[in-house]
């Protein structure tokens, strides 16, 4: 998306085509000059034709470029390079961005971070069907990656991904994306992705100047790349400096959204969008903390526990002891009473956490399906995905339906496996092996629902305007404000005195007012409750939403 002045002071640097960094410089047969940084390398088969004339319009653009400033003035932002990685191989062009960057911005740091455990697999290609056609899977027969390491000093930074929230089999793009965000946050910096070669110093950009020393956001954007009305951001050229509230704010950007609660079905005290989203976020979180706590147990005690043929082999030998390294050395916790089996109430208890989350998700699912219904969300239209096979003008929130379906399938299976894995007859028996070979079907059903949520939650946008005229259509929610106030000036019984006049009615601005200049209260607290709307009685709804991120 275009970013609107709202968080800092930034700079919008028009010119970068977003297909460009998808597309990673594979194959390349024409050289595209972007307006920020350098040259990106593409196949002419991938650019529409506004970006071939981009490409004649190349020289006229770059002569616009360059200050004649020699010394980086963009005070708030730290001199560092960051780059990301995946492959064990290198290709040329990958090694040809970090190099033309060191030899022409000699005094920054250089940041290569790079997956601790590589994929056999690693691929660039995007998944979305809009981008099919102009996606390749990296292959590179060349590797100038240890060139590159005994050429430039460049500090190599390995992330394992398997302990973020995106996890280890994620594609390259989306670890990058993971990367980019998380990075730019914590240490500022420039981000750059790895199919550009730099011609000229950083200083030299055009608004590298005296006038922009406060900066602290530089962004690109191009006009021509619209989607859903909305500007697209490209994401290879970003420099920030460090705790910048924007990249913080992409989490939290719904906020400020005032939108109309409900208990019971029924209008309540306003929240904001933000808010409600957190309530799930800090629920997820504390789930995934129980199931993460729970550590599964194993046992080397024999075949009913008591260390039988143990002792007769070797009678004067700590077998406890050692089968308690032993197991403990598989990352297990030593299960030190036992039958014939390690009698799984770890494996329960930890299957009961994971019933609790999917509980969590299908809250989510089922309360996201309603503000869609209330038309407080509205879902992007996607090509060739049919609505209604009958009303064509609908819009169903499938996605959400399919995953609440499928966190319950889940469910099923769940709690017929907890309760079955603790029970077997005396020392053992087989009753539970047929419901442990169901573990596999529920993972995958959760799988499923995970992969809807994320389809269903990357279509949704607020449907601002609605959710201001409820709330503009609501001034019956502040009764609670005014009882408050009305106990607060030593009132008696203020709650059914506001509950005579207002139950069951609707009040506008009007009636609303009238309510407040008949009051008996001090001048003060009439002129808060005066100036009070629904929209503005959100509590502290902002600051939760903010702090659970």
């Amino acid at each position: 998306m275009r970013l609107k002045n709202r968080v800092g002071n930034y700079i919008e640097v028009p010119g970068e085509d977003y297909h460009m960094t998808m597309l990673m410089g594979l194959n390349s047969r024409v050289a595209y000059v972007d307006s920020n940084l350098g040259t990106h390398n593409n196949p002419i088969d991938s650019l529409s034709m506004q970006d071939r004339n981009c490409v004649l319009e190349a020289n006229v653009i770059t002569k616009k470029l360059y200050s004649e400033s020699k010394k980086w003035s963009l005070d708030k932002i730290p001199k560092i390079a960051n780059f990301y990685w995946g492959s064990s191989k290198m290709s040329f062009m990958r090694y040809m961005t970090i190099k033309s960057f060191r030899k022409h911005n000699p005094d920054w740091s250089v940041h290569l971070y790079t997956p601790q455990h590589i994929s056999t697999g690693t691929t660039w290609r995007k998944f979305d069907n809009h981008h099919q056609n102009d996606s390749s899977d990296y292959k590179s027969e060349e590797d100038y990656f240890s060139q590159l390491l005994s050429e430039e000093p460049i500090k190599i930074i390995k992330v394992d991904f398997s302990k973020t929230v995106i996890g280890s089999s994620a594609s390259e793009p989306h670890k990058s994306d993971f990367l980019r965000w998380n990075v730019l946050y914590q240490k500022g910096g420039l981000w750059s992705d790895m199919d550009i070669v730099y011609h000229k110093s950083m200083n030299d950009l055009y608004f590298n100047n005296y006038e922009n020393s406060q900066t602290d956001l530089i962004v690109s954007y191009d006009e021509r790349h619209i989607e859903n009305g909305v500007n697209l951001t490209p994401i290879g050229f970003l420099i920030t400096k460090p705790k910048n509230s924007f990249f913080n704010s992409l989490a939290k950007k719904w906020s400020r959204i005032s939108m109309l609660a409900f208990t019971h079905g029924q209008p309540a005290s306003p929240t904001t969008l933000g808010k409600e989203f957190s309530n799930f976020t800090s629920r997820i979180k504390f789930n995934k903390e129980m199931i993460s706590s729970i550590k599964q147990k194993g046992k080397f005690n024999g075949a009913s526990g008591n260390y039988n043929a143990h002792v007769i082999a070797q009678k004067n030998f700590n077998w406890e002891n050692l089968s308690k390294k032993f197991v403990s050395s598989l990352g297990l916790n030593f299960s030190s009473h036992s039958t014939q089996i390690e009698l799984k109430d770890a494996m329960a208890s930890q299957l009961g956490n994971i019933h609790n989350l999917n509980n969590v998700l299908i809250d989510f699912s089922q309360d996201i399906w309603l503000l869609i219904s209330k038309n407080y969300l509205k879902q992007n239209l996607k090509s060739g995905e049919v609505g209604s096979s009958t009303m064509p003008h609908k819009v169903n929130p499938i996605d959400f339906e399919n995953a609440e379906g499928n966190l319950s399938m889940a469910n099923g299976l769940l709690i017929a496996i907890k309760n079955k894995i603790q029970i077997s007859r005396l020392q053992r028996d087989l009753s539970d092996s047929t419901v442990l070979r169901n573990i596999g079907a529920l993972f995958a059903y959760i799988f499923i629902s995970l992969s809807s949520l994320e389809k269903g939650i990357n279509k949704i946008l607020p449907n601002k305007e609605k959710m201001s005229a409820d709330l503009d259509n609501s001034w019956e929610i502040l009764t609670e404000a005014i009882q408050t106030i009305l106990r607060k000036n030593g009132y008696e019984d203020s709650y059914n005195k506001i509950k005579s006049i207002s139950r069951g009615k609707k009040l506008d601005y009007q009636s609303y007012i009238k309510i407040i200049d008949d009051l008996k209260i001090n001048k003060a607290d009439k002129e808060l409750l005066s100036k009070l709307t629904p929209k503005k009685y959100i509590g502290l709804a902002e600051k939760l939403a903010k702090s659970s991120f």
